[in-house]
């Protein structure tokens, strides 16, 4: 089995995965679902694309700036749509003002970032520079990260670790292809090879966050039904002080 085909089979998980997550949010209603959908469909385009420029887009015709945005800025794109999942999926707004306050911070820098990328792109930088600065970037995003997973684990709240340990995969996955790439050809060339890491980083996050899609279904039916006990019990209270009256 050659490397294409694995490629194809992630991309072919991962578009099923994105089929499961549309069908959770027809029945809840719920954002966290969106942003998740973004963040798989843009990994997959992301390596759709890689794909394509290996095989001398054999399969997509795309314009040069085009082809520029589907690859640091989509990369990007992707981390900042987990992001916003991560804030929807643990209800920060409310749960955690001072992480939600903070992960704000972080998601602005993404965008700061995003637009950075673009903006180089009229100026047809060499590519193994680009993958340089695009490194540099993201290695200080990692950084910007450390208090947030320092804050979660600091929550002792069990979906904080089903998300803890999902990014971390992700995060992971994209930083050993990235050191895989330097490695093998200096960011000067696109090798599929590079894309493993991330795409079984992926495989096992998606693994890990349907559980914890699971759980918190599990956990907001629990409060519904508390909820409801709740009003039965007071209901009765009313009831038993008006017959002594």
């Amino acid at each position: 089995m050659n490397s294409l085909t694995l490629h194809i089979l992630f991309l072919g998980v991962a578009f099923f995965q994105i089929l499961f997550i549309f069908i959770q949010w027809i029945f809840f209603k719920r954002n966290e679902y969106l942003f998740y959908i973004a963040y798989i469909a843009s990994v997959i385009l992301f390596i759709l694309f890689r794909i394509n420029e290996t095989y001398n887009h054999q399969y997509l015709l795309l314009p040069e700036k085009l082809r520029r945005i589907s690859y640091q800025p989509l990369g990007i794109f992707s981390y900042w749509m987990y992001l916003c999942f991560a804030i929807k999926f643990l209800n920060l707004e409310i749960v955690n003002s001072q992480l939600y306050k903070y992960i704000k911070l972080v998601e602005k820098s993404l965008i700061i970032f995003i637009l950075f990328c673009v903006i180089l792109i009229p100026f047809e930088i060499n590519k193994s520079l680009l993958s340089r600065l695009y490194l540099t970037g993201y290695s200080i995003l990692l950084v910007l990260s450390i208090p947030i997973f320092i804050l979660l684990v600091k929550q002792k709240y069990i979906l904080n670790y089903f998300l803890l340990i999902g990014s971390l995969l992700y995060i992971l996955g994209g930083t050993i292809g990235m050191v895989f790439n330097f490695i093998i050809n200096d960011f000067s060339g696109t090798d599929l090879r590079v894309f493993f890491g991330i795409e079984i980083g992926i495989l096992l996050e998606l693994l890990l966050l349907n559980t914890g899609f699971m759980l918190k279904n599990k956990l907001l039916e629990q409060q519904v039904s508390k909820g409801q006990i709740k009003i039965l019990r007071e209901r009765l209270e009313i009831k038993e002080k008006k017959g002594y009256t």
